[in-house]
């Protein structure tokens, strides 16, 4: 089986643009993959342009080899853009080769090790901004059947925020609390906007509302700091969109900056590169929370991960989105009390 042609397809879907990666073989099999990118789509479907040459002719099954030599090649591949595009590329090789061999991708890399995964929802909050918008919003997705929800509450913050910025921020986050009860988690996302001081500071506010992690409070370039941070305050430290490959990861992990990594799916390397970086993090006791802002063929093989790989925690969903995501994948997944099931195809 070799593989005969490489498609890109950028497709709005409201909140961002998803970019997919569709790969062709001789003997009929088709496979996708997803390298969303925000607002850097086009770059990233030239990137997987860029690989056609080297994709012609290979046999889709050789995973390993096939990454290896995209990674290799690329002298500036520490970056997104190129990243993106060969873990599009390696996801869309899983999908031909679990068709292959008329298996789950997850039977392949050894098997499940749970029979459910855990999901929490993210871009449920939409336009909120008064913390009873806030409220209103958790309860709303709540019902849905979620266990577990993330937000970003802090709004405007630039590494300072006054007092006034942070009573709000509190106050959102207290209003989420009292809407969704004490047993539903909360996990919140500082997309890495605050420094040392902030970042301390907010922690030390927010602790009495039982947060499940607290999402990069600082930026991702100096992992030092997220160490010193982590070592100051009490709540479960999660770090990782923005590092690429197993590379990336070694440095937070043996200065135990966090206690749960978050690679992306889309960004990192795929299937098996997620799957290697959560081995590393399994040596230090790091639970793994993949990142996933993207879309529907991402969130696919994201499942696939959390099949087989022991110490992951929980996936992050995007529970708001356009009306035909679930078109996208057949079968959908069925949420049921904050849980998806193995899939089976």
């Amino acid at each position: 089986m070799k593989i005969t042609d490489l498609k890109t397809f950028i497709v709005f879907a409201g909140s961002r643009n998803l970019v997919l990666v569709k790969l062709y073989t001789d003997e009929g099999l088709t496979g996708l993959g997803e390298a969303t990118v925000h607002f850097q789509e086009k770059a990233v479907a030239a990137a997987l342009v860029e690989y056609m040459p080297v994709l012609i002719g290979q046999d889709p099954t050789r995973i390993e080899y096939i990454w290896n030599t995209l990674y290799r090649d690329n002298f500036h591949r520490n970056n997104v853009i190129p990243m993106a595009a060969i873990s599009a590329i390696e996801q869309a090789c899983w999908d031909i080769t679990g068709k292959y061999f008329n298996a789950p991708v997850y039977r392949l890399l050894g098997g499940a090790v749970r029979d459910r995964i855990r999901i929490y929802a993210n871009a449920w909050y939409g336009a909120a901004r008064t913390p009873d918008e806030f409220g209103r919003a958790a309860a709303d997705i709540i019902a849905q059947g979620h266990t577990a929800l993330k937000f970003d509450p802090f709004g405007e913050a630039d590494l300072m925020m006054s007092e006034e910025e942070m009573s709000l921020t509190e106050a959102r986050v207290a209003a989420v609390r009292q809407a969704v009860g004490p047993i539903v988690d909360i996990l919140l996302d500082v997309h890495g906007r605050l420094n040392v001081a902030t970042a301390i500071s907010m922690a030390k506010r927010l602790e009495p509302y039982r947060i499940f992690f607290y999402e990069e409070p600082t930026p991702p370039e100096n992992v030092d700091v997220l160490a010193y941070v982590r070592r100051q305050i009490n709540l479960p430290i999660a770090a990782g969109e923005r590092w690429y490959t197993r590379h990336d990861f070694r440095q937070p992990l043996e200065k135990q900056a966090v206690d749960i990594i978050q690679p992306d799916m889309s960004w990192a390397g795929g299937i098996m590169e997620l799957k290697k970086i959560a081995a590393m993090a399994e040596v230090y006791y790091v639970s793994v929370a993949p990142h996933n802002a993207s879309g529907p063929v991402a969130m696919a093989a994201n499942i696939q991960l959390a099949a087989c790989t022991t110490n992951h925690l929980i996936q992050e969903h995007w529970a708001v989105d356009v009306p035909w995501r679930d078109d996208v994948i057949t079968p959908p997944l069925e949420i049921k009390d904050g849980y998806v099931g193995l899939p089976t195809g």
